[in-house]
């Protein structure tokens, strides 16, 4: 009653005094309606700390609960992982052992695969290598490894990454022995070159050829980072000078039976300069250039490949002109890798890519 302020409490249904509590009271057997919420209230502080969920009891990890996840890897199977448990170190036997069995590997892929190895490129493979392996280790002995079936773990990834990492080596000690080949003239297989061209060669490399003072220049002015559009205005002055005839010619296209419209520059010294718009076969059929010098004696203008004693680096050195002029030091069937990377490193020398 507003006026007196007596509260009358009514337990059942009167529509016009409802109580405030229970505003719905029918007797048994008469229709009631389900209450939202039927679970009862849950004393939080009654359960394990775990488990409540509210603001005053944040939820917190179960102590029971195992130490180790399950992880999906790139396979698809389960492993475990521990979680949050630090890798163990290494005892001076173990990391011992552990190494001996990795050189071993180094070893052993390196007198499979590599010819010519130096010391630097091996401390290279063994650090990598062995990093590697002890990573391996030291995971597999958290996870609870035993130590026998850790180090065969990691004898197997040093292994991996000691014939990833000779590879790479491999492939640098081939470009290194390429460019010193180069620089010595052994590059060159003498016997498959005609007398005029050894004539060439050998005056070009003690500098008293009469031939080639255009090569040796535009050598190193011209650039595979520049178009033929840019090399021809690099050109352009020797042609209106006379000491130099452009010409264009059709050659030989991608396959199968394609042909293209080649630039040459014929100067009156037995330099030659092309520009293949669609290389050749020796660059995949990619834009190149060539800097190539005529045997002594030959005619002047428009040449064959016979007339041409060999062609020239960015560097000005002297490169054989075909792969049949290679001396490859690797061994044929051995060392096939380091054989090829060879090969392809004089052919590019020669037969340079362009824009």
């Amino acid at each position: 009653d507003k006026t007196t302020g007596d509260v009358d409490l009514i337990i059942g249904n009167d529509p016009k005094k409802p109580s405030g509590g229970w505003t719905e009271f029918a007797p048994r057997g008469a229709d009631t309606k389900t209450p939202r919420d039927s679970k009862a209230p849950i004393n939080e502080s009654n359960l394990p700390p775990h488990a409540r969920k509210t603001g005053r009891y944040p939820v917190q990890p179960d102590p029971t609960a195992d130490e180790h996840a399950r992880k999906s890897d790139e396979n698809g199977s389960d492993k475990e992982v521990s979680l949050g448990k630090p890798l163990p170190e290494m005892t001076p036997p173990e990391r011992a052992k552990v190494k001996t069995a990795v050189d071993k590997q180094v070893d052993r892929i390196r007198n499979e695969r590599v010819q010519g190895a130096t010391p630097a490129s091996e401390r290279a493979v063994q650090d990598i290598a062995n990093a590697a392996a002890a990573q391996t280790y030291r995971e597999r002995r958290r996870d609870g490894q035993p130590e026998a079936g850790a180090r065969k773990a990691a004898s197997e990834s040093g292994k991996a990454a000691a014939e990833q990492e000779w590879t790479v080596q491999a492939r640098k000690l081939a470009v290194d022995k390429a460019n010193q080949s180069i620089d010595d003239g052994t590059v060159f297989d003498r016997s498959a070159m005609s007398q005029d061209a050894k004539a060439q060669l050998d005056a070009y490399r003690q500098g008293t050829a009469r031939e080639g003072a255009a090569a040796r220049r535009y050598s190193s002015a011209l650039s595979g980072r520049m178009a033929h559009a840019e090399m021809e205005g690099i050109l352009a002055p020797a042609v209106q000078t006379g000491t130099a005839v452009r010409t264009t010619e059709v050659i030989k296209g991608p396959p199968p039976t394609g042909t293209q419209m080649q630039i040459a520059y014929y100067f009156t010294d037995g330099s030659v300069i092309r520009l293949k718009p669609r290389g050749d076969e020796f660059n995949r059929w990619r834009p190149s250039y060539s800097v190539e010098v005529k045997h002594a004696g030959a005619a002047a203008g428009p040449s064959n490949p016979s007339m041409i004693a060999f062609k020239l680096d960015e560097l000005g050195r002297a490169v054989p002109k075909d792969p049949d002029q290679i001396a490859n030091p690797y061994v044929d069937g051995r060392f096939l890798e380091q054989r090829s990377v060879y090969d392809q490193h004089v052919l590019n020398s020669g037969h340079r890519i362009s824009r």
